[in-house]
Protein backbone atom coordinates (compact mmCIF):
# COMPACT_ATOMS: atom_id res chain seq x y z
CA UNK A 1 0.00 0.00 0.00
CA UNK A 2 3.08 2.08 0.97
CA UNK A 3 4.92 1.22 -1.90
CA UNK A 4 1.93 1.78 -4.11
CA UNK A 5 1.28 5.44 -2.72
CA UNK A 6 5.45 6.02 -3.41
CA UNK A 7 5.38 5.17 -7.30
CA UNK A 8 1.94 7.10 -7.96
CA UNK A 9 3.60 10.14 -6.17
CA UNK A 10 7.08 9.61 -8.45
CA UNK A 11 5.07 8.78 -11.84
CA UNK A 12 2.91 11.98 -10.94
CA UNK A 13 5.88 14.36 -9.93
CA UNK A 14 7.39 13.17 -13.63
CA UNK A 15 4.05 13.63 -15.44
CA UNK A 16 4.03 17.80 -13.77
CA UNK A 17 7.80 17.74 -14.96
CA UNK A 18 7.23 16.78 -18.65
CA UNK A 19 6.96 19.84 -20.84
CA UNK A 20 4.72 18.49 -23.90
CA UNK A 21 7.21 19.24 -26.98
CA UNK A 22 5.97 22.06 -29.18
CA UNK A 23 4.35 20.56 -32.39
CA UNK A 24 6.39 20.62 -35.52
CA UNK A 25 5.11 23.86 -37.99
CA UNK A 26 5.60 21.91 -40.85
CA UNK A 27 3.78 18.37 -38.98
CA UNK A 28 1.69 17.15 -41.80
CA UNK A 29 -1.18 15.56 -39.90
CA UNK A 30 -0.94 12.08 -41.72
CA UNK A 31 -0.66 9.15 -39.82
CA UNK A 32 0.79 5.85 -40.56
CA UNK A 33 1.49 4.89 -37.27
CA UNK A 34 -0.52 5.00 -34.19
CA UNK A 35 -0.52 4.36 -30.85
CA UNK A 36 -3.33 4.05 -28.16
CA UNK A 37 -3.46 4.06 -24.49
CA UNK A 38 -5.83 3.11 -23.13
CA UNK A 39 -7.82 1.23 -19.60
CA UNK A 40 -8.68 -2.07 -19.29
CA UNK A 41 -12.91 -0.54 -19.22
CA UNK A 42 -12.27 0.82 -22.77
CA UNK A 43 -10.43 -2.85 -23.97
CA UNK A 44 -13.88 -3.84 -25.73
CA UNK A 45 -14.22 -0.57 -27.94
CA UNK A 46 -10.30 -1.89 -29.64
CA UNK A 47 -12.32 -3.07 -32.46
CA UNK A 48 -14.47 0.22 -33.32
CA UNK A 49 -11.01 2.03 -32.99
CA UNK A 50 -9.81 0.02 -35.50
CA UNK A 51 -12.30 0.35 -37.80
CA UNK A 52 -12.45 4.29 -37.56
CA UNK A 53 -7.91 4.21 -37.97
CA UNK A 54 -8.30 1.90 -41.32
CA UNK A 55 -11.25 4.66 -42.72
CA UNK A 56 -8.41 7.07 -42.58
CA UNK A 57 -6.00 4.70 -43.92
CA UNK A 58 -3.93 3.48 -40.98
CA UNK A 59 -2.88 -0.14 -41.52
CA UNK A 60 -3.78 -1.93 -38.65
CA UNK A 61 -0.01 -3.52 -38.12
CA UNK A 62 0.91 0.13 -37.73
CA UNK A 63 -1.44 0.76 -34.53
CA UNK A 64 -0.67 -0.35 -31.29
CA UNK A 65 -2.47 -0.60 -28.31
CA UNK A 66 -1.15 -0.26 -24.64
CA UNK A 67 -4.03 -0.96 -21.99
CA UNK A 68 -3.74 -0.56 -18.13
CA UNK A 69 -5.12 -3.01 -16.98
CA UNK A 70 -4.74 -3.18 -13.07
CA UNK A 71 -3.13 -6.76 -12.89
CA UNK A 72 -5.65 -8.41 -14.31
CA UNK A 73 -5.09 -10.73 -17.70
CA UNK A 74 -6.50 -9.60 -20.98
CA UNK A 75 -8.02 -12.31 -22.83
CA UNK A 76 -8.40 -12.15 -26.92
CA UNK A 77 -7.01 -8.91 -26.99
CA UNK A 78 -4.05 -7.97 -29.40
CA UNK A 79 -2.61 -5.18 -27.07
CA UNK A 80 0.51 -5.18 -24.27
CA UNK A 81 -0.57 -4.45 -20.80
CA UNK A 82 0.69 -2.52 -18.09
CA UNK A 83 -0.15 -2.18 -14.23
CA UNK A 84 1.40 -0.17 -11.39
CA UNK A 85 3.40 -3.07 -10.15
CA UNK A 86 5.59 -2.66 -13.61
CA UNK A 87 6.85 0.33 -11.90
CA UNK A 88 9.47 1.39 -8.98
CA UNK A 89 9.22 3.42 -5.81
CA UNK A 90 10.92 5.95 -8.13
CA UNK A 91 8.49 6.15 -11.09
CA UNK A 92 10.75 4.18 -13.71
CA UNK A 93 10.04 1.05 -15.54
CA UNK A 94 11.84 -1.68 -17.06
CA UNK A 95 9.08 -3.67 -18.49
CA UNK A 96 9.85 -4.21 -22.43
CA UNK A 97 6.31 -3.55 -23.75
CA UNK A 98 5.74 0.06 -22.09
CA UNK A 99 9.53 1.05 -22.82
CA UNK A 100 8.94 0.78 -26.52
CA UNK A 101 5.65 1.71 -26.47
CA UNK A 102 6.88 5.48 -25.15
CA UNK A 103 10.08 5.47 -26.98
CA UNK A 104 8.11 4.84 -30.61
CA UNK A 105 7.92 8.00 -32.65
CA UNK A 106 4.13 7.43 -33.02
CA UNK A 107 3.12 9.88 -35.76
CA UNK A 108 -0.85 9.95 -33.60
CA UNK A 109 -1.07 8.96 -30.14
CA UNK A 110 -4.60 8.88 -28.74
CA UNK A 111 -5.10 8.89 -25.08
CA UNK A 112 -8.57 6.93 -24.69
CA UNK A 113 -9.16 7.01 -21.19
CA UNK A 114 -12.04 8.77 -19.08
CA UNK A 115 -9.69 8.98 -15.45
CA UNK A 116 -6.56 10.24 -14.95
CA UNK A 117 -4.95 7.32 -13.62
CA UNK A 118 -1.46 8.37 -12.98
CA UNK A 119 0.17 5.78 -15.34
CA UNK A 120 -1.75 6.41 -17.92
CA UNK A 121 -0.95 10.32 -17.93
CA UNK A 122 2.85 8.82 -17.29
CA UNK A 123 3.02 6.98 -20.76
CA UNK A 124 1.24 9.78 -22.56
CA UNK A 125 3.61 12.18 -20.91
CA UNK A 126 6.60 10.20 -21.74
CA UNK A 127 5.45 9.27 -25.43
CA UNK A 128 7.98 10.49 -28.26
CA UNK A 129 4.89 10.65 -30.57
CA UNK A 130 4.66 13.63 -32.57
CA UNK A 131 0.93 14.56 -32.51
CA UNK A 132 -0.88 13.70 -28.76
CA UNK A 133 -4.53 13.73 -29.16
CA UNK A 134 -6.87 12.76 -25.81
CA UNK A 135 -10.48 12.84 -24.53
CA UNK A 136 -11.50 14.80 -21.56
CA UNK A 137 -11.39 14.30 -18.80
CA UNK A 138 -7.92 14.11 -19.51
CA UNK A 139 -4.93 16.24 -17.99
CA UNK A 140 -4.94 17.92 -20.80
CA UNK A 141 -1.13 19.72 -20.49
CA UNK A 142 0.43 15.84 -22.05
CA UNK A 143 -1.69 16.40 -25.43
CA UNK A 144 -1.53 18.32 -28.25
CA UNK A 145 -5.36 18.79 -28.50
CA UNK A 146 -8.15 17.71 -26.45
CA UNK A 147 -11.60 16.71 -27.73
CA UNK A 148 -14.49 16.91 -24.68
CA UNK A 149 -16.96 13.82 -24.84
CA UNK A 150 -19.93 13.01 -22.76
CA UNK A 151 -19.98 9.38 -23.49
CA UNK A 152 -16.86 6.78 -24.38
CA UNK A 153 -18.13 5.83 -27.50
CA UNK A 154 -15.06 4.83 -29.70
CA UNK A 155 -16.23 4.78 -32.59
CA UNK A 156 -17.75 8.44 -32.69
CA UNK A 157 -14.87 9.89 -30.62
CA UNK A 158 -12.01 8.85 -33.14
CA UNK A 159 -14.35 10.06 -35.88
CA UNK A 160 -14.76 13.34 -34.35
CA UNK A 161 -10.87 13.48 -33.11
CA UNK A 162 -9.78 12.76 -37.04
CA UNK A 163 -12.48 15.30 -38.02
CA UNK A 164 -11.03 18.10 -36.09
CA UNK A 165 -7.46 17.15 -36.93
CA UNK A 166 -8.18 17.61 -40.72
CA UNK A 167 -9.08 20.93 -39.82
CA UNK A 168 -5.81 21.29 -38.71
CA UNK A 169 -4.90 20.58 -42.20
CA UNK A 170 -6.24 23.46 -43.25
Amino acid sequence: MIFNALKKKALKKAVVQTQLAALNPDYNYTFSTVGVVLEKGEVIALEKMQQSLQKIGVKLQNVDFLVYNAGASLKNVKAESFSLSDFDNSGNTDKKEIRNFIEKPYDLLISYYAKDAVPLLWVTSQSKARFKVGISPVVSRVNHFTLEVTAMDAKQNIENLIKYINNFKK
